[in-house]
């Protein structure tokens, strides 16, 4: 994994952008979904939805500024990755 600035990357995932104001963007390489979890820094689970293959959406502006994690999964991947809800 790698973090440049606002962008996080694998060689099969993006995450952008990071630190969020509103909505987390995650792009896949792969047409096989993705299973993905948010969690507070508290490991209280606060989304769970899957990708339609190559994208999906958090909606950020809902939470309060601070650390998160994105766990993202599937029968190829299993990955957490560290998420900045930045203030507003």
């Amino acid at each position: 994994m790698i973090s440049v600035g606002n962008e996080t990357w694998s060689d099969r995932i993006f995450i952008f952008p990071n630190p969020v104001d509103n909505v987390l963007c995650i792009l896949t390489n792969g047409a096989v979904p993705l299973q993905f979890v948010l969690y507070d820094v508290l490991g209280k689970e606060l989304v769970r939805n899957s990708t339609d293959g190559l994208k999906a959406g958090i909606d950020m502006f809902v939470y309060q500024p601070g650390m998160y994690y994105l766990h993202l999964a599937n029968d190829a991947l299993d990955q957490t990755f560290k998420v900045f809800r930045k203030n507003a």
